[in-house]
């Protein structure tokens, strides 16, 4: 009986330290070319953590020593309205529609990329070929001076002393009337005192 347990177990362990599917687990590298997914917080877009969009992008260098890879933006309204060109002017056999960044590209990790599938047939989008791939690089080498504009800080609230406006040389300042006093109640009349009456005085004493 423990030999055929022992058997059993055999069998077993290959189901249990199979790998994953290629076709469900990320990529080691991304090469040059591919096209990708990055969620919009990763792309600078916002950092609200309730901002799930995902938008595509495609792959133009990496990764670096931080394991970050280089990605123009593909999309049909690019925030900021950076140099951009129709995505089937670089790639005509893409079935992507919108258009992709040449200024400004983003720099993404690969934990915070996946490959792009279609949504139609669920197959991973295949890359731009190496000549349209030089031919984009070269655009974006164009407009590699290209940089978002700063944000606007907000308003600050002036805590500081107020400050009256200039007054001009020979003329005097502007004073404010005086308030008129309020006028003050008629004195109140003193009550008559009463009449005292007047002592007798005693007669003076004789001389004898």
């Amino acid at each position: 009986m423990r030999s055929l347990f022992y058997v059993a177990l055999l069998f077993c362990v290959p189901i249990w330290s199979a790998p994953i599917p290629a076709d469900k687990a990320k990529p080691a590298v991304y090469g040059t070319g591919s096209y990708v997914g990055v969620r919009a917080k990763h792309l600078g877009e916002g950092k609200d953590s309730k901002n799930a969009n995902i938008h595509p992008a495609v792959v133009v260098a990496g990764p670096n020593a931080q394991n970050k890879y280089q990605v123009a933006t593909i999309s049909k309204k690019l925030p900021h309205n950076p140099p951009q060109t129709p995505l089937q002017n670089v790639h005509s056999a893409a079935n992507i529609y919108g258009n992709i960044q040449l200024g400004g590209s983003r720099q993404v990790k690969h934990e915070h990329m996946k490959p792009w599938k279609n949504p139609q047939s669920g197959q991973t989008h295949p890359p731009v070929p190496a000549p349209d791939m030089a031919k984009l690089k070269n655009q974006m080498a164009q407009h590699a001076h290209w940089k978002p504009p700063p944000a606007a800080a907000p308003p600050q609230k002036n805590t500081g002393p107020k400050h009256t406006a200039p007054v001009a040389s020979g003329s005097r300042p502007v004073q404010k009337a005086a308030r008129p006093a309020s006028p003050k109640p008629p004195a109140r009349p003193a009550s008559p005192r009463p009449p005292q009456k007047a002592r007798a005085q005693s007669p003076a004493p004789r001389r004898k």
